[in-house]
């Protein structure tokens, strides 16, 4: 149950429950693409040294570009979730609105990894993927819906 002035946690605290869980999950989500920007600088730099030279210079250029579009992509993921955490924490004008439509999209994400994952046929080792969809895709649902409460609307200025 989301309490308004923190009533429920023993000290004043201006900020809802609702709110709290939304800032905590935006920062669970930046660590995650951080760690996925990460993982694409380890790839990218595990593939330019696989089989150099069955590659032609397009094909390596090509690689090279991709890499980097998906490190930026996912840098930018996590650097815009940890800074929409901030905002949303300090009751900023529009937050709430934009983590209720990025936790929304983050859902729809998760469903796609997750049925994507199921579909693919690779059996018994698309368990872990799957679920992770899932309970990522029930997590960011929980978030957006929590958002829309009237305790998150009061403590917001949007």
């Amino acid at each position: 149950m989301d309490h308004a002035a923190g009533h429920n946690r023993g000290y004043l605290d201006p900020r809802p429950l609702s709110v709290l869980y939304a800032y905590a999950l935006l920062w669970v989500q930046a660590g995650m693409w951080a760690v996925a920007a990460l993982g694409t600088v380890a790839v990218c730099a595990d593939k330019a040294n696989w089989e150099p030279a069955t590659r032609s210079p397009a094909h390596l250029a090509w690689f090279i570009a991709a890499s980097i579009l998906l490190f930026a992509l996912t840098a930018g993921l996590s650097a815009g979730s940890a800074f929409l955490g901030v905002r949303l924490m300090r009751g900023a004008a529009g937050a709430r609105i934009t983590a209720v439509v990025l936790e929304t999209l983050m859902t729809c994400f998760g469903a796609l990894i997750a049925n994507y994952t199921a579909s693919s046929g690779a059996g018994i080792t698309a368990a872990v993927p799957v679920l992770a969809g899932l309970v990522g895709a029930a997590l960011s649902l929980a978030a957006a819906i929590g958002l829309l409460r009237k305790h998150a609307r009061h403590f917001t200025k949007d």
